[in-house]
């Protein structure tokens, strides 16, 4: 059974890792979410031009970009970051 609540001592060295890592990716999170939304504002379709061209990414690359970014907040909305932050104390 899941735990509803977790003590976490930040004041120890492994207590403070394990806050800054989390507060590390939900702030990671939240870029990604913006930067993912800005990269599909510069995508017509399947032309990526105006995102590569924004970018300074070579021809082909924007959507390998774009699959990198999209990719990495699909994984994070896995992960229910606040709810953890939330048993935090």
């Amino acid at each position: 059974m899941a735990a509803d609540y977790l003590k976490l001592n930040t004041t120890t060295q492994h207590g403070g890792e394990f806050w800054a890592a989390v507060t590390q990716l939900r702030n990671a999170e939240s870029q990604l979410v913006a930067l993912k939304a800005r990269f599909e504002e510069m995508i017509d379709g399947s032309d990526y031009t105006m995102l590569e061209a924004n970018t300074d990414l070579s021809a082909g690359q924007g959507v390998q970009a774009y699959n990198l970014v999209a990719g990495a907040v699909a994984g994070l909305a896995a992960v229910d970051i606040q709810q953890l932050i939330a048993r935090l104390a």
